[in-house]
């Protein structure tokens, strides 16, 4: 398993940003940037309690993400630790 984590200078998570949804034969796509995938567009397989579940297909693979919003439950257990400074 791997996170992928970025600070800012304060060394503060650095959240990512979905860039455009898509709907296309009734599945949602995302396109979310500076995550270093190899596609721009990822399928959206599920959101539940604020964790979004998205997937890569590249090739014969399937990458399987799972990216935490500000209303799951871990992002709100950073967040008195985050407004520290």
């Amino acid at each position: 398993m791997k996170m992928a984590i970025t600070y800012d200078k304060n060394r503060k998570p650095v959240g990512k940003q979905i860039h455009s949804l898509t709907e296309r034969n009734g599945k949602l796509y995302v396109t979310i940037s500076d995550i270093g995938l190899k596609n721009a567009e990822l399928e959206v397989v599920s959101i539940r309690n604020g964790i979004l579940t998205i997937v890569e297909k590249h090739k014969n693979s399937i990458y399987k993400y799972l990216l935490h919003t500000e209303e799951s439950d871990i992002m709100k257990s950073m967040q008195p630790a985050l407004e520290l400074n």
